[in-house]
């Protein structure tokens, strides 16, 4: 294969893991109920509290992750 279809196929492999990685770990911070944990509230109140010039928007987001799989 060309090394530019193998970077890419290595890199929606680690994609995928970290996908599953992140799904595991919500299903661990939701309880029985559909409720968020405790530690899950926490990290929301901090998460929260986050100035909104320190945050990035979708559009920024995918731009990174595309410049970051064509780099």
């Amino acid at each position: 294969m060309e090394p530019e279809i193998i970077n890419l196929k290595e890199n929606l492999e680690r994609l995928t893991r970290d996908v599953d990685l992140l799904k595991k770990l919500f299903q661990i911070r939701v309880n029985e109920e559909g409720e968020l944990s405790e530690w899950a509230k926490v990290e929301l109140e901090e998460a929260r509290k986050e100035p909104d010039k320190e945050l990035i928007s979708l559009e920024n987001l995918k731009k990174e992750i595309k410049d970051g799989l064509s780099g």
